[in-house]
């Protein structure tokens, strides 16, 4: 049972809190595997100072570069805009903290939860937009894009997932949809849908068919399925991530990412 001191964002919060440094960590590496030096003339005429161990280097050859003696500066993110969506149909089972249905709990849904708040901490701290929504038979939006995520609205997300958590159909195809009308005319340099799930859509539209709409419209969508029972995802969605264990998200995460280009500097 949940401890009257904590509430369910702090408990699931509390299960991926190292995980959420990983990740961030794997993203930042390839950042700077991927990141191009921009030069910046400007800046230096501002009175930043030079790269004099460049500078240096330059002196000696018959046609110095004079771009080595301007200041360059390195870009560390790039505009994305991102739709979490999170499965909380009755396939998924209950939450264990904080639902209707804790008495029907489920690994599967506990660890849907934990990816969607390790997602949502990562993407905030790197200043992504984020719309976030949990779906059964229907799609509740719980954070608009350019709402801020604060304290509050991380409790109320997390309190909105786990309260809708083990009830109802799947309609995936809508829910994506709905994602695909909301990102359409953002403007981000990427856009992306990610839909935590364990695959098993019965609705009346096809998820197949929501993410070839997506594709069309410039949005790459992701499925990811942590633990037993989600394997349906790797056949549903071309690119996902499905893992046994929550542990191995942040590797296998970072490495699609980095595979569709969304850590590419501009």
């Amino acid at each position: 049972a949940l401890a009257a001191a904590h509430t369910p964002f702090a408990y699931y919060y509390g299960r991926v809190a190292r995980l959420v440094d990983e990740f961030l960590g794997y993203i930042e590496n390839i950042l700077q595997k991927s990141r191009r030096i921009i030069e910046d003339p400007e800046r230096h005429r501002q009175g930043d100072r030079p790269d004099l161990f460049k500078a240096m280097q330059e002196e000696g050859k018959d046609n110095p570069d004079p771009k080595e003696w301007v200041k360059r500066i390195l870009p560390t993110r790039i505009n994305i805009a991102r739709a979490l969506l999170i499965d909380a149909s009755g396939s998924m089972g209950g939450a264990s903290v904080g639902g209707r249905a804790e008495e029907k709990a489920s690994d599967k849904a506990d660890r849907a939860i934990e990816t969607a708040v390790l997602d949502m901490e990562t993407g905030d701290r790197l200043e992504s937009h984020d719309l976030i929504m949990v779906f059964n038979e229907k799609a509740t939006i719980l954070k608009q894009l350019d709402e801020p995520l604060t304290p509050q609205k991380k409790e109320e997300i997390v309190s909105g997932i786990t309260a809708s958590m083990g009830g109802g159909s799947t309609h995936d195809g809508d829910a994506v949809m709905l994602a695909v009308d909301k990102l359409r005319g953002y403007p981000a340099d990427r856009k992306i849908i990610v839909v935590i799930t364990d695959g098993e859509g019965n609705g009346p539209s096809k998820v197949q068919d929501a993410i070839a709409l997506a594709k069309a419209s410039g949005i790459e969508v992701i499925g990811i399925g942590v633990g037993e029972g989600t394997s349906y995802v790797a056949r549903v969605y071309p690119h996902h991530v499905s893992v046994p264990d929550p542990n191995e998200i942040p590797r296998e995460y970072a490495k699609l990412l980095d595979e569709l280009g969304f850590t590419e500097s501009e």
